[in-house]
């Protein structure tokens, strides 16, 4: 429950690990906006914010640690319609800027919406695999239903 109590503030400047208060407040401001963490105060405790902002704040700490690749499971699981798209529009924006993502969702039509290539696993061996586009939504699920390695 400590960790839910953090503020934004506390919540982004923990992971940055910035001692000069001044570039870590500058940091988490860009950060902030560039997320659009609906929040006018750096101080407010993350469990006061939506379940939405809360999901940004966690992309922002992931963010400031200047990461090569982000993995992302189930990212818009329990937020709403409207700010899904946020971070649908968000992960686009990264990878259009060259972040790599690995998705998994228990969304069917988030994985279709978002991924260039798409994996399905049973029992850890690849029983299909597709492009973007190359695949319809049934023939997915039949390979996530059947699980048969091939």
């Amino acid at each position: 429950m400590r960790i839910l109590l953090c503020t934004v503030l506390d919540k982004l400047k923990n992971l940055i690990g910035l001692i000069d208060t001044r570039k870590r407040e500058n940091i988490t401001s860009e950060l902030m906006a560039k997320l659009q963490i609906d929040t006018q105060d750096q101080t407010k405790t993350v469990d006061k914010l939506s379940g939405g902002n809360q999901q940004k704040v966690v992309i922002a700490r992931w963010l400031a640690t200047q990461p090569r690749l982000l993995i992302m499971n189930d990212p818009t699981r329990g937020i709403d319609v409207g700010t899904k798209e946020e971070i649908y529009t968000l992960m686009n924006k990264l990878v259009s800027d060259g972040m790599p993502i690995v998705l998994t969702s228990s969304e069917i039509d988030e994985v279709i919406g978002l991924s260039d290539r798409i994996l399905i696993m049973y029992k850890g061996k690849v029983v299909f695999s597709c492009g973007r586009g190359e695949s319809t939504k049934e023939e997915l699920l039949h390979y996530v239903n059947m699980g048969e390695a091939i």
